[in-house]
């Protein structure tokens, strides 16, 4: 079958589903679909970062690739239609996702002071010098990084990324998604959310109220 015999949705799951099944056909005709996609979102990225600019196009496609295919292909498989992303569309976002975790990944081995992402410097700075918030680790920070990756569906971690990795304005990012800005601007708050909620759970240890011990 040529790709353009699967131009509906219902068509594109069961040709993910067989190229799951390493059979030759469907493998290669979803290379044929997807590799496109994935050459135009590393090249992009690779404009953007200096960690994913050393690196060969080539070997960043065939690592994106071959975490696509990763679990039993599990990150294809997740692809719901009914969720508005095209295929494409949607490895598209998985293909920065899994960039900016590499280039992610590449500064914080490079670095040996703190990776502070966007919240964590606002929750600091909201609170002053205290003993908590100057407890805030780079341990933390990473982990708050990886929190956040994990809890936000593909959109929401190229906000992420966008926000606190490329430090990009809202207009940048709405220009750069093609999205309006206040869809950014709901993105944005639920990471601060999500950030504020571990934050809080992690980072502060506030001591149980005291009872006077009046009798």
């Amino acid at each position: 079958m040529s790709v353009e015999q699967y131009d509906t949705a219902p068509a594109q799951l069961r040709l993910i589903e067989r190229a799951c099944r390493r059979e030759p056909e469907a493998t290669r005709t979803l290379i044929r679909r997807l590799l496109p996609v994935i050459h135009a979102r590393v090249r992009r990225a690779q404009v953007h970062s200096r960690e994913l600019a050393q690196r060969d196009e080539r070997d960043l496609v065939q690592d994106v690739w071959l975490a696509l295919f990763a679990q039993d292909g599990r990150q294809l498989r997740q692809w719901d239609p009914d969720r508005g992303a095209t295929l494409e569309g949607y490895v598209g976002m998985v293909v920065e996702r899994e960039l900016s975790n590499g280039a992610r990944s590449a500064r914080a081995q490079k670095r040996q002071g703190r990776l502070v992402p966007l919240e964590l410097a606002q929750y600091a700075s909201e609170r002053g010098p205290t003993p908590e918030t100057k407890a805030v680790t780079r341990d933390t920070a990473l982990r708050l990084a990886d929190h956040l990756t994990e809890n936000l569906p593909a959109k929401g971690q190229v906000v992420f990324r966008y926000l606190c990795t490329d430090e990009l304005e809202a207009d940048e990012i709405a220009a750069a998604m093609g999205v309006n800005r206040q869809v950014v601007y709901n993105w944005r708050h639920k990471i601060r959310q999500l950030a504020r909620d571990f934050l809080e759970g992690r980072s502060l240890a506030r001591p149980e109220p005291q009872r006077a011990a009046r009798r």
